[in-house]
């Protein structure tokens, strides 16, 4: 994903939450840089926001054309598949 989005290791990124997603994009001034082993760390306050904690699966998603790395934690993952089942069998979200 990191080579979709052109991020060479070393690259300057910046890491935010949005909506209980995990958003990161190239930015000169960001805190965090891409590893030698295309690894970008998330900070752990980032994480706490998001309700990522060690061991927990996430769904990566590169969005080139925007030119960031979209992170959807377990929270925004059920969130998103109750709203599309209720949309699909009727009923309430939660």
């Amino acid at each position: 994903m990191i080579d979709a989005l052109g991020w060479p290791p070393g690259t300057a990124v910046a890491v935010a939450e949005a909506s209980g997603l995990i958003v990161v994009t190239a930015d000169p001034g960001g805190a965090t840089r891409v590893t030698a082993q295309r690894h970008i760390r998330i900070p752990a306050v980032v994480r706490a926001w998001c309700g990522l904690v060690s061991g927990s699966w996430a769904l990566l998603v590169a969005d080139p054309d925007h030119g960031r790395l979209v992170i959807y934690p377990p929270p925004a993952l059920d969130a998103l598949i109750n709203r599309v089942a209720a949309a699909a069998f009727g009923g309430d979200p939660s």
